[in-house]
C-alpha cells in the first residue's frame, strides 16, 4: 500500500530519546512509537515546569516575627 501525500511534519532527533531517565529498557524505548516518546519528553518537560513554577510561588516561614 502506497500513500502519495504533499506536506509532511518531520521531528529531528526522534533516536536522541533519554530511555534510562523513564527507566525503559533500551529494547524497548527502540520498540516504542516515536509519538509514546515525544508525548512521554513533553509529558516530563511539563511536569518539571510545573513544578519549578510552584517552588517559585511557594514559601514557607518558620519562626517568630519580631
Amino acid at each position: 500500500m502506497t500513500i502519495n501525500v504533499r506536506f509532511g511534519g518531520f521531528c529531528n532527533d526522534v533516536d536522541m530519546f533519554d530511555a534510562m531517565l523513564f527507566r525503559i529498557a533500551e529494547s524497548e524505548a527502540i520498540a516504542t512509537d516515536p509519538q509514546q516518546r515525544i508525548l512521554l519528553e513533553e509529558t516530563y518537560a511539563c511536569l518539571q515546569s510545573a513544578t519549578e513554577l510552584l517552588a517559585a510561588h511557594t514559601s514557607a516561614a518558620c519562626g517568630k516575627n519580631s
